[in-house]
């Protein structure tokens, strides 16, 4: 039993304005990507029964109108005038909420839909609400947001809010950065400095990366051509804390190193390039923005001095530095500087190499050991290494994503079969594994380059 309830929101101004960075980017990646722009899309759950929350449906849905009432970025829709995006905040309107009587399984298929139907980008909200409910009260509420809208970082705060606004404890109402500001000051001469040093960093670094990592054609492309693997692994998640604890770099430097190393192996290049998500949430104005404002970081790991595994995690700590850096940037100087590099170098220059790691930050402390005590013989004895539906079309050749899972440590690649067969992708995964969890052990010399 289902159905369908309106649910107002009202905001301060109507108005339009180029797109940010961050909004122009995901809107480049989802024009190259069509029809599979669904890829883009994601889904938060929140269990109001986990977080100690009972409301009727009157309160969620009251709620879940404040949130889109505070946040511009979720009544903000896309067009395209002149043959450019822009986008266009509207200070009211009415979102449609689907409200269904089910369980668990119910939400986790809400969640499904919702991210594997792509939106329309100029004529719907962009945020689809579910609430299910039991005996008609709401246990679930479910939240598939456009990529265009907002990033898994911003998704924290839409959560934080709702959360807050269903227990009766009220939305936050300090001021916060809404998209229209922050376009008024990436074409300021803050911004616009900004810019240009991120300009000079891609220059400098693209002079001295290979021309891509996975350059050579199998020849043999699978149908659908583009494939993804998933590894479920608990004996990564603990191994790859254990080592960043002991070397003090945390988990995330742990990963890229790994990453880096294998892909190495698969490669022979002794520098490993790649397009790092970055959350470009440093500064106080952004922290808790809603928006999209993560963007591609360039991350350079080289390996050709390093030792044994533990210098590469030192360095691949290091690197991330100007990274993080330099991440925020209009795509359009990138682009430029693409093709005047490519044009030097007398080949076309691109990682087409990318890595997105959902996890909430990973703080350069000691983190807690998951899985504490339990041996790793029965801890890789849990690893499950599948195959994920695969994709008609993805602008990248090589795309990790990286998030946690009660079970584990949880990796998905999608890669283009026509540069890695489906068993070097399984290959990669159960590589990274292994080395990490020799690495927990203590420093492990590199595997030898194929």
């Amino acid at each position: 039993m289902s159905s369908t309830e309106k649910v107002l929101f009202h905001g301060e101004r109507n108005a339009t304005d180029v797109l940010t960075w961050g909004q122009r980017a995901i809107w480049t990646a989802i024009e190259r990507t069509r029809p599979s722009d669904a890829y883009f899309n994601f889904a938060r759950v929140i269990d109001l029964r986990e977080d100690g929350l009972s409301a009727g449906l009157h309160t969620v849905l009251t709620a879940v109108g404040q949130v889109v009432s505070r946040h511009e970025a979720l009544r903000t829709r896309m067009s395209v005038v002149d043959g450019g995006p822009i986008q266009l905040v509207s200070a009211m309107g009415e979102l449609a909420v689907q409200v269904v009587e089910g369980t668990d399984e119910t939400a986790a298929r809400r969640a499904d839909e919702f991210t594997t139907t792509a939106f329309d980008y100029e004529r719907e909200w962009p945020l689809r609400v579910a609430v299910v409910t039991t005996d008609g009260v709401p246990t679930h509420v479910v939240l598939g947001f456009c990529h265009l809208a907002a990033d898994f970082g911003g998704s924290v705060f839409v959560l934080r809010d709702l959360r807050s606004a269903i227990a009766g404890t009220g939305v936050d109402q300090t001021p916060v950065l809404q998209p229209l500001d922050l376009a008024e000051y990436q074409r300021s001469a803050a911004g616009l400095k900004a810019a240009r040093a991120a300009a000079d960093y891609w220059a400098r670094t693209y002079q001295r990366i290979p021309t891509s990592m996975y350059e050579h054609a199998t020849g043999a492309p699978e149908q659908p051509r583009y494939q993804r693997a998933f590894l479920l692994s608990p004996a990564l998640a603990q191994a790859s804390v254990v080592l960043g604890n002991r070397l003090g770099t945390g988990s995330a430097a742990v990963l890229n190193a790994a990453f880096a190393v294998v892909m190495r192996g698969q490669t022979g290049h002794d520098i490993c390039a790649m397009l790092a998500i970055t959350k470009n949430r440093f500064r106080e104005q952004t922290r808790s923005m809603v928006s999209t404002l993560a963007l591609e970081g360039l991350l350079v790991v080289p390996l050709d001095e390093a030792a044994d595994f533990d210098d590469v995690v030192r360095t691949a700590w290091r690197a991330a530095v100007p990274a993080y850096r330099y991440a925020q940037y209009d795509e359009r100087d990138r682009d430029r500087i693409v093709d005047e590099v490519s044009e030097q170098r007398g080949a076309h220059v691109h990682p087409y190499a990318c890595l997105n790691d959902l996890r909430e930050d990973d703080p350069e402390t000691d983190q807690s050991i998951p899985f504490a005590g339990t041996p790793t013989s029965e801890l890789l004895s849990r690893t499950v290494l599948d195959w994920l539906p695969p994709l008609e079309n993805v602008s990248c050749r090589f795309c990790l994503h990286v998030g946690n899972a009660p079970e584990g440590l949880a990796i998905r690649l999608t890669a283009d079969t026509n540069y890695l067969r489906k068993s070097d992708m399984t290959d990669f995964l159960a590589s990274v594994e292994s080395l990490v969890v020799a690495g927990a052990e203590g420093p492990v010399p590199l595997p030898a380059a194929r």
